[in-house]
């Protein structure tokens, strides 16, 4: 979570931070299921399944996947850090990716649409400042921009620390 106001606007800057392998694995698990999912969980939620529709469909549109060709979570999620699903040399090349795995938070941090970012669910190597390993110098000047930063991990405390900071 991550609010942003215009500069010069009042207001309170703050986000929350997971740990990342917990984002890591949040991210690839949204996309597993998007992939590999029921009848009933997608009859219990019509929205998140045309939601999840979104998501296949962008990866078709371009060329890109996040989930890997195996039903099994745990080897689907095996192959893609090893870069054999999808292969290391077909990842390396493609100038787009939706969802990837690799410097999430530092790049939820870092991006704009001003120097041609598409969002921090993607990352477009071509044509524009998004990188896939995002200046951390870039990163920790926008957390320090903050006046909050809570961590999931330290929900409870986090929320302390925000009600003892807004008041």
């Amino acid at each position: 979570a991550d609010v942003r106001l215009p500069p010069g606007e009042a207001g309170f800057h703050g986000t929350l931070l997971r740990s990342p392998r917990a984002h890591a694995l949040s991210l690839f698990s949204h996309g597993h299921v998007a992939h590999f999912t029921t009848w009933g969980r997608m009859a219990s939620d019509i929205t998140l399944y045309l939601a999840e529709g979104l998501l296949r469909l962008t990866e078709y549109s371009c060329g890109s996947y996040c989930a890997g060709e195996s039903a099994d979570w745990r080897v689907a999620l095996t192959e893609r850090l090893s870069g054999i699903d999808p292969p290391g040399e077909y990842e390396a090349s493609r100038p787009l990716r939706v969802l990837p795995l690799e410097n999430t938070q530092s790049h939820a941090l870092t991006c704009t649409k001003a120097t041609g970012s598409l969002g921090h669910h993607f990352r477009n190597l071509a044509d524009s400042d998004d990188k896939l390993v995002p200046d951390a110098a870039a990163a920790i000047a926008a957390m320090e921009r903050m006046e909050w930063v809570g961590l999931t991990d330290l929900f409870e405390p986090s929320l302390c620390l925000l009600h003892f900071q807004a008041n």
